[in-house]
């Protein structure tokens, strides 16, 4: 809902619907909602509902079944909504275990623990939010009073278990109410909503950092922090809509590996600018503002074609000139194994990488072996006076760095080729590109393992290997250990 009505940031924490169906209505007290089908409701006065942090689905997985504790719930809203992750507690202080007698109240406790000089940091800004999240028991059932075994009042029957006979009684009253580390005060989950929701670059802060590790696969550094700035800051000028910034993330720079497709880009980052111009794609870059092709190397919309059906070996011999220019000669051909062009598809992408390194040529590659020949321009800043070892080491940063460790280079090896043992494996289950790189992955990992390919068209995995060190036997036993599938 959130994505299709490109609705604000602050309706994960507080909105004015929520999405349930019949079953939920019963449980949320909200009246006339019949059927299975989940749909968008809109919240009756005083109902305590809204955003995410009140769904019963978050608050039962933030409790252990049987008790709440606010410091789970806190500490999901402090890492998981905001974005600030409290720090592990200290080794040496004992947990809390909530008093099920109903004698204290989990405030009362946590009180005292608080007075520990080195938790009380970190409470101060994990507690207001599991306080206000106390209206609501390990089911995510609103209530007023804790459940207790030992004293209490008798307990009303519930709309939820009207065969199930109750064993416990009301106890001590919930307090919802807390104070936020600026002195804000509120008085329940609904004022605690309020101030929390009218934070919105906040949220959309910390939803654009979530999405750009989804979407990415590796964490957002220091570094990237200008370019998530950037995404809040367009979202913000569009209304802060939620789909809004999942367009705005995927044609910045922290997606497209620092090539800008955004079409209304005219100034960018002095840092974005000093990368263009280090590498010489200024001209190439302001081309891909067109948004023709995505210079990603997992979006390219479009892939060369190989020479024929079956082709082995795939001459490269029409590439376009480098963007600039260098001298290059026959004596400095060198051959590499590249780590990671494991399906015939990948061609394409490896060479789109070597295409912004203007130092080398790429000649050819034989996917069989996987061996990129290359020629290198020796008098270029990157390669002068560089021994073979420095050479593949300073090439290898540059592909890791335009390809975020997508591929790696290494010196084809003393054992040669011929003297490798082959192993073919067909593989059960193996239909996508990510089942390739996961099994790819597994194999290339093992020792004795020189390079092997996955292919998820014919559903095949192929290794070559030092046959002093492993065998098919061991491999197989691995793969199976892993979860991977054989006949």
């Amino acid at each position: 809902e959130l994505l299709e009505q490109d609705l604000n940031a602050s309706h994960l924490i507080k909105s004015d619907f929520v999405m349930i169906n019949e079953k939920l209505a019963a449980h949320y007290g909200i009246q006339d909602v019949v059927g299975t089908q989940i749909r968008r409701v809109p919240l009756p006065v005083g109902c305590p509902r809204g955003g995410f942090i009140t769904q019963a689905s978050i608050l039962k997985i933030t409790s252990n079944g049987t008790t709440t504790s606010p410091i789970p719930r806190g500490a999901f809203v402090m890492e998981r909504l905001l974005g600030e992750p409290p720090e592990p507690p200290p080794a040496n202080v004992s947990a809390i275990e909530p008093d099920v007698l109903g004698a204290t109240t989990i405030r009362e406790q946590l009180a005292k623990h608080r007075d520990h000089a080195v938790c009380a940091s970190c409470h101060q800004r994990i507690d207001p939010p599991g306080f206000a999240l106390e209206a609501f028991d390990v089911i995510g059932g609103f209530r007023t009073r804790y459940r207790s075994i030992g004293d209490g009042d008798p307990a009303e029957r519930g709309s939820i278990d009207p065969m199930i006979s109750i064993g416990f009684k009301l106890g001590q009253p919930v307090d919802s109410t807390g104070v936020l580390t600026d002195g804000r005060i509120f008085e329940n989950i609904q004022s605690y909503q309020s101030l929390m929701a009218s934070d919105s670059k906040r949220l959309l802060t910390n939803l654009a950092t979530q999405l750009a590790i989804y979407a990415t696969g590796k964490a957002v550094l220091f570094s990237d922090r200008p370019f998530v700035d950037d995404i809040v800051a367009r979202t913000e000028n569009q209304n802060g809509g939620v789909r809004t910034l999942l367009h705005e993330l995927i044609v910045s720079p922290l997606f497209t590996k620092n090539i800008d497709l955004h079409p209304s880009s005219i100034q960018e980052s002095t840092s974005i600018q000093g990368w263009k111009a280090s590498r010489g794609l200024k001209s190439t870059l302001e081309a891909s503002t067109s948004r023709k092709e995505s210079q990603h190397i997992l979006m390219s919309s479009t892939l060369a074609p190989l020479d024929a059906p079956g082709t082995k070996k795939v001459s490269l011999e029409t590439q376009p000139v480098p963007l600039k220019e260098y001298e290059f000669d026959d004596e400095h051909l060198m051959k590499w194994r590249v780590i990671g062009l494991f399906t015939p598809d990948r061609i394409n992408s490896f060479r789109m990488v070597l295409e912004q390194i203007p130092e080398v040529r790429l000649q050819s590659i034989d996917f069989e072996h996987a061996e990129a020949t290359m020629q290198i321009a020796s008098g270029s800043d990157l390669f002068r006076n560089a021994n073979a070892e420095q050479i593949t080491e300073r090439l290898n940063n540059q592909v890791g760095q335009l390809s975020s460790s997508l591929f790696s280079l290494k010196p084809v090896g003393d054992i040669p080729h011929d003297k490798l043992e082959r192993i073919d494996f067909k593989i059960i289950g193996l239909d996508c590109q990510a089942c390739s790189l996961a099994v790819h992955d597994i194999l290339v990992n093992v020792d004795g393992v020189v390079h092997a390919t996955a292919s998820f068209h014919d559903s095949t995995a192929v290794a070559w290997v030092d046959p002093q060190k492993t065998n098919r036997m061991m491999l197989e036993e691995l793969l199976r250990q892993r979860g991977v599938t054989l006949p």
